[in-house]
């Protein structure tokens, strides 16, 4: 079957400019999109990006040279793959299209073919997140032509291996959260960048640790590898690595056959919506009499006993869940609960106090030792100070999930009453709340963090006091975030547009140095005023794109990423 075609769409744009041209609204509107869409909210994130990376690997080399260059390469190239594989995910599983291939007389197959295609075509893209990285090595190494035309071959061949790597991270682990992983790792790599000067001694130390590690193990640290070899003209390993990428891309094809097989186009949701089973069951009930039900009644019941409508009483949750609800009046209980995600938060802090408990245990016997556990520790710490825990993530996720409707995407809650103060004043009382009950375990996990590398257990406790507080005041433009991903704001025309995005970016920019100065300040009363300050402006923040949401100036509607 034939999904496109160049001569049905080059009439369909002569159609529409001929009806453009005969009407004066339809040329304003077209002119209005073609200013909104002249720098793209991407251009402006690679530009700033691009700045930020070339910092950073300017820094890893007056320290570490080119060994700590080679590190934060692998790191990165790591990052992108997990990008990659969300990407794929995405296209496989997620992609608008696939609802219209469902009801086309198509195999799967052929969908496979076309998406994957599709995937690679747009992974193209990331060459130039690879050009930015080898080219500060070779900027910084003073490479000549026939050096920069190598870095030109080995840019292409890492783009190929972290996309054989995403491949097969999906076939072997297709439930990993790669979306999470990519969110978490790239705000964590934001605030590394942005605060460097404050942080570089020990992010540049992390790094020398891991130089010391077999990085090269991983795929993305094949062709970094080449190029330490290159500069110690130990050319054999070299060959290696080239042999292990060769034998790397032949392996391609079985994780594709892997994928392939286990890809089926999956029935719409409201196709296979039980509900939609007894519109044909009523006349049949009707007529067997009120005593007799023919098949399933676990729905009707519900819709006549109105049990969507009751809350279950708050002493029958676990203790979290109470403890959530305890806060709240009875409307908003009743948004919390219509509008959270599923979750299980009792059974997560007690998973986060085993992981506590195990970090303590290992804090006693390995005080002494010279080992230390950086990754044991670094994994420890990110499952609970991350966003899995802590006040991050969006706890009214499924209030904020996009609808398909029109041929366009809107956030769930718009399709309710609810304003924009109820919302953000909900989701900030959970934050809080789940910010309170993780701080004993976040306490000990800082304090044993200190005793650990030699450091003093109240030390350990200030700075955690300091990054709680600092959580608790950041939390009105958390919110703002949340808000802003199912919204415009980012992609408007007009020159008004790009000042208040640049103001609003000047304010988190600020928000995080203040944060960064009050955690390293030593005199407690200035990092007082700094966490004070970053509240200001956090609460400024929160009101001013209120102002802004209740007045109607983003728009909620958006197209899909990929047709």
């Amino acid at each position: 079957m034939k999904l496109h075609s160049t001569k049905l769409e080059r009439e369909l744009r002569r159609r529409v400019r001929s009806e453009i041209k005969r009407s004066p609204e339809l040329k304003r509107e077209s002119k209005r999109i073609q200013r909104r869409y002249s720098m793209p909210p991407m251009v402006l994130f690679w530009f700033f990006g691009t700045m930020l990376v070339l910092s950073g690997m300017d820094s890893l080399w007056k320290e570490g040279g080119l060994q700590a260059q080679l590190v934060c390469v692998t790191l990165l190239s790591l990052f992108l793959v997990f990008w990659m594989a969300s990407h794929l995910m995405n296209t496989l599983y997620s992609s608008p299209a696939l609802e219209a291939f469902f009801h086309l007389p198509i195999l799967d197959a052929d969908v496979f073919e076309r998406q994957w295609m599709l995937f690679v075509r747009k992974s193209s893209g990331f060459m130039f997140a690879f050009l930015i990285m080898f080219g500060s090595v070779g900027f910084s190494n003073g490479y000549d032509l026939w050096g920069w035309l190598g870095l030109l071959f080995l840019i292409i061949g890492q783009w190929w291996v972290c996309l054989i790597t995403a491949v097969w991270m999906c076939t072997r682990f297709p439930r990993l959260p790669y979306g999470a992983v990519v969110v978490s790792g790239g705000l964590g790599l934001f605030v590394i960048m942005i605060t460097h000067e404050f942080l570089s001694p020990a992010v540049i130390g992390f790094v020398l640790k891991l130089a010391d590690t077999p990085y090269w193990i991983i795929p993305p640290g094949w062709l970094t590898l080449v190029i330490e070899s290159f500069h110690s003209k130990n050319y054999l390993i070299a060959l290696g690595a080239f042999g292990l990428v060769a034998a790397f891309s032949y392996s391609v094809r079985f994780a594709l056959l892997r994928l392939r097989q286990g890809f089926c186009l999956a029935e719409p949701t409201e196709a296979t919506d039980s509900s939609n089973e007894y519109d044909d069951e009523v006349p049949l009930r009707a007529a067997a009499g009120p005593g007799y039900a023919v098949g399933p009644t676990e729905i009707l019941d519900d819709i006549r006993q109105r049990t969507f409508l009751t809350d279950d009483a708050p002493d029958e949750l676990p203790w979290f869940e109470r403890l959530l609800m305890r806060g709240f009046n009875a409307r908003q209980r009743m948004i919390a609960r219509f509008a959270m995600d599923e979750t299980a938060w009792s059974a997560r802090w007690r998973g986060a106090a085993i992981l506590v408990s195990v970090l303590v245990i290992a804090t006693i016997f390995v005080r002494e030792s010279s080992w230390r556990p950086s990754i044991i520790l670094y994994f420890v710490g990110t499952y609970i100070l991350g966003a899995r825990f802590l006040s991050l993530t969006n706890p009214l996720g499924r209030a904020f999930t996009p609808s398909f409707f029109s041929g366009t995407n809107v956030p769930w809650y718009s399709g309710f009453p609810l304003s924009y103060h109820e919302l953000s004043q909900i989701i900030i009382k959970l934050n809080c709340i789940r910010l309170l009950a993780f701080a004993p375990l976040v306490f000990v996990y800082g304090i044993a963090t200190a005793v650990l590398y030699n450091y003093g257990w109240h030390q350990g406790a200030e700075i955690t006091a300091k990054a709680l507080c600092l959580l608790f005041v950041a939390q009105p433009a958390i919110a703002v975030f949340f808000f802003s991903s199912g919204t415009n704001d980012t992609s408007r025309s007009g020159y008004l547009s790009m000042l208040g995005v640049l103001g609003f970016a000047f304010a988190v920019i600020v928000f995080l140095g203040l944060a960064g100065a009050s955690l390293f300040l030593e005199n407690d009363g200035y990092a007082a005023l700094c966490i004070l300050a970053a509240g200001v402006i956090s609460l400024g923040f929160h009101r001013t794109y209120g102002w802004a949401f209740n007045r109607g100036r983003f728009d909620l509607m958006q197209l899909p990423q990929q047709i």
